[in-house]
């Protein structure tokens, strides 16, 4: 049995060959092609991506269409604590909960019967999150992207992914999703109509319950003078399990177990496994609801404790963030409480917060998702020019055309805060009643009912037209700063007058055609106006000097970048000017300097500053020979293409020059 390649048909087969006779053999071939090409172009892909994923942070990995990993990038021993081989051995339930296999395999059967249909994407992708368990057997959250691997004919052979490690934001977003729920628990704690304190803190407690997780729970008033607890309520599932014949309602503090503990240490106690051994436990009475899992917090009021509340039995361990929940929970619940006994307190509490609201600096909203103002307060009118918040909600009705200068923003807001839960911080453009702009920069959530219904949006609005304006002055006294040094080096070598500027403009010619952004644009041509500014430390009488230089001398000219990049160090630029100043004689394969630095190392304004600064010294004249003109220059580079200069900046270069007939400027 053996596998053979047949050059004249191009087609594998797999041969059992077997003697048929004395003297005689047969042999069955059978035709694997598909087969062999699928796993060649499986074994080509991993290679492929091995090179380029050696070194990433995120992880890499490849794997055929039953998810079983071929290729992991190594990477995944930052991840998982194991090493790739070991990784490789684990299968995908052992590297998955079984809730995150089962969405995994039902997103591979979805896109493989998208295969089916012709019209379907070739290079399309799904990002999916799911949890996954390291090796030392804790839990994270993964965000995956996944596509398919495809052969020639384009047929998906394999998977490919890239993982990212996202549970600090998971974690994040799941404390944002508890406090909201914990807002929401209050709203309508507070917003119950209860006959009595009992019957609140009977509301109370079944909303603790759920906000925790939890099946069961209870509070107990405590007073510290007695030391003694008083039962106020037990949760409706205990009273349903509990058959504790004479149960009490009165305990004193030095006969309770490990739940006194968090009136004895002042502190929340937690107890994830319940049936171990503990010595503090006291047991419970025959008939009691068992426990599993058990976490109790007290209740503070002006320093001292005056109750407590338990809950137990949640699915998953109880952790800090249950703690804080409840405790952040109970703690305003007893301020409830509190407010509920006089309607006149709630009364003065409603009038502070809306004095608060209408007199706030910030502009504060409710908006629908269609466009029109819900509410808002005064300093939101005073930002959009209104005389008051009545006239804007009757003359704004619809966000997208009047308020934002561009509605696409306003679009992304929203989708961001549906998606997030919140946004902030966010820089827009609105325009005013008059038609000004305005810059504001926005914080904004989206509101939802208890089913997860969106309600409505609601957020913080701060005019930052002045800041903007003063940030733009800044800007421009920094480009003029920038000019003013640029005049003082080339007065020290009037020969090579307007070098700095005609590099400076190339550099930012390229870098518009490359397609950086606004940002690394100005950041380039602020660095190429100054690149030579250290050459204010090299006697004038070296850059001057008609003839060539000495080894000494160019040993002297070479610190230039160095010592610009001393000078430019320590001022506060929005961009990297000074190393970009440092990195200007740099080549990609090491050669040059200060420090030898190669491709990758280098920023990519650097290698266009590089590529720009050669063009222009060879195609200009210099103090000891007449320019070589502007085709010597553009075959130094071409030349060295990709082995001195990027490949990318040198074609650029060249297509500005022979395509676009790029001229230097007198």
């Amino acid at each position: 049995f053996f596998e053979n390649y047949a050059r004249t048909l191009d087609k594998y087969f797999e041969v059992t060959a077997f003697r048929s006779a004395p003297g005689r053999f047969a042999a069955i071939f059978v035709d694997v092609t598909e087969r062999q090409r699928a796993v060649l172009a499986l074994r080509a892909s991993e290679e492929r991506y091995r090179r380029i994923t050696e070194n990433m942070a995120d992880v890499v990995w490849v794997a055929d269409l039953n998810f079983n990993v071929t290729y992991v990038s190594p990477s995944v021993e930052r991840l998982d604590g194991e090493s790739v081989e070991k990784h490789l051995a684990r299968s995908l339930q052992e590297k998955h909960p079984p809730e995150s296999v089962e969405r995994l395999t039902a997103l591979l059967r979805e896109e493989m019967e998208k295969e089916k249909d012709p019209r379907a994407d070739k290079n399309r992708s799904r990002l999916i999150e799911v949890e996954y368990s390291r090796a030392d057997g804790s839990t994270v959250w993964l965000a995956m992207n996944l596509s398919f691997i495809r052969d020639e004919t384009g047929n998906a052979v394999g998977i490919q992914g890239i993982s990212r490690d996202i549970s600090e934001r998971k974690k994040a977003q799941e404390m944002i999703r508890k406090n909201e729920q914990r807002l929401e628990s209050l709203l309508r704690i507070s917003q119950y109509q209860a006959k009595s304190e009992q019957d609140l803190l009977d509301y109370a407690l079944e909303e603790a319950i759920q906000l925790t997780d939890s099946r069961i729970g209870y509070i107990y008033f405590y007073n510290d003078e007695e030391k003694k607890f008083y039962l106020n309520t037990w949760s409706k599932d205990v009273m349903k399990e509990c058959s504790v014949a004479g149960a009490q309602n009165v305990y004193e503090l030095d006969k309770t177990g490990i739940w006194g503990e968090a009136v004895r240490q002042a502190r929340p106690i937690i107890v994830n496994d319940f049936e171990a051994p503990h010595p503090l436990k006291k047991g419970y009475p025959e008939g009691h609801v068992r426990l599993s899992k058990y976490m109790t917090v007290p209740v503070f009021n002006n320093g001292r404790i005056i109750a407590v509340a338990g809950v137990a039995n949640k699915a998953t361990d109880y952790d800090e963030a249950d703690v804080r929940q409840l405790t952040l929970l109970m703690h305003s619940v007893w301020r409830i409480t509190e407010q509920k006994k006089s309607e006149m307190a709630l009364h003065q509490a409603e009038e502070k917060y809306r004095n608060i609201v209408e007199n706030a600096q910030e502009g504060i909203f409710q908006s629908t998702r269609e466009g029109r103002f819900l509410t808002a307060n005064q300093a939101m009118a005073a930002i959009l020019g209104y005389d008051s918040p009545a006239e804007l909600m009757k003359s704004v009705t619809d966000l997208d055309v009047q308020v934002y200068a561009n509605p696409e923003d306003r679009s992304e807001l929203l989708l961001s805060a549906e998606m997030e839960g919140q946004v902030s911080g966010v820089e827009t453009q609105f325009i005013r009643k008059d038609g000004s702009p305005i810059w504001v920069s926005i914080n904004k959530r989206a509101v939802r009912d208890e089913k997860g219904r969106l309600l409505l949006y609601e957020g913080f609005a701060e005019d930052i037209t002045s800041r903007k304006v003063s940030m733009e002055q800044i800007r421009r006294a920094l480009g003029a700063t920038v000019q003013a040094i640029a005049v003082t080096v080339e007065a020290r070598d009037p020969y090579t007058a307007g070098h700095q500027r005609r590099v400076a403009d190339l550099a930012r010619a390229i870098a518009t055609e490359m397609r950086l952004s606004h940002d690394q644009i100005e950041g380039l041509r602020m660095a190429g106006i100054i690149h030579d500014l250290g050459k204010i430390t090299v006697p004038s009488e070296i850059l001057s000097k008609p003839t060539c230089l000495t080894e000494l001398e160019c040993s002297l000219v070479k610190t230039h970048s160095e010592a610009g990049f001393n000078i430019l160090k320590d001022i506060a630029f929005p961009w990297p000017v000074a190393r970009i100043v440092l990195e200007h004689h740099e080549r990609i394969n090491g050669s040059g300097y200060p420090d030898g630095k190669t491709g990758d190392a280098l920023l990519i304004e650097s290698k266009i500053l590089m590529v720009a600064d050669v063009v222009e010294a060879m195609a200009s004249d210099r103090p000891y020979r007449a320019g070589l003109g502007i085709d010597a220059a553009l075959d130094e580079i071409s030349r060295h293409r990709g082995i001195l200069y990027d490949p990318e900046v040198v074609d650029t270069c060249l297509w500005l020059f022979r395509e676009k007939n790029y001229q230097f400027t007198i």
